[in-house]
């Protein structure tokens, strides 16, 4: 494996996680369902049903990850998710967007709505074959911050809370 091929296998990997992450991150819409502020709750059973616990819900969310981490390609990835969900990272951006998740500081919200438009950019630069590009905006949506800190803390802490 050249050096070039090994970064497109590396950025991958993160937009893999990445991507759990956004879905994870959307179990939180259960928030607006109660609050009844979202009109077709049962379009997001999927989310709701996921453990409301954050590393119970990772835990879940394992299965899934290993699957895309098996695919070929970015789109292969994201299929993944989207056919098990039944919404694509667009939706899941409009969803973060919702009027419902202004002035939300602990969970969901706006700031997610960024960071899943930063994980569109990402799987674009890839379908692109732009890897260079892929490597920048993986880095700097790892570095974005969400409601309690970094995505990649939040990555971190998740994947070490699993292996314990």
């Amino acid at each position: 494996m050249n050096g070039q091929e090994a970064k497109k296998t590396l950025v991958m990997q993160t937009f893999t996680d990445l991507v759990t992450l956004v879905y994870h991150e959307g179990r939180n819409v259960r928030h607006l369902v109660k609050d009844g502020r979202i009109d077709e709750p049962k379009r997001y059973s999927r989310l709701i049903n996921l453990p409301c616990n954050r590393v119970g819900a990772w835990r879940v969310l394992q299965k899934l990850r290993d699957a895309a981490r098996a695919r070929a390609d970015v789109t292969q990835v994201e299929r993944v998710y989207s056919r098990h969900f039944g919404l694509t990272l667009e939706e899941m951006k409009r969803l973060f967007e919702h009027q419902g998740w202004r002035h939300s500081k602990s969970v969901g919200g706006n700031k997610w709505a960024a960071i899943t438009d930063s994980v569109v950019q990402l799987r674009n630069a890839l379908v692109d074959g732009r890897i260079e590009e892929a490597k920048r905006v993986a880095d700097r949506t790892l570095s974005m911050c969400h409601n309690t800190g970094r995505v990649s803390k939040k990555l971190e802490d998740l994947d070490s809370a699993i292996r314990k």
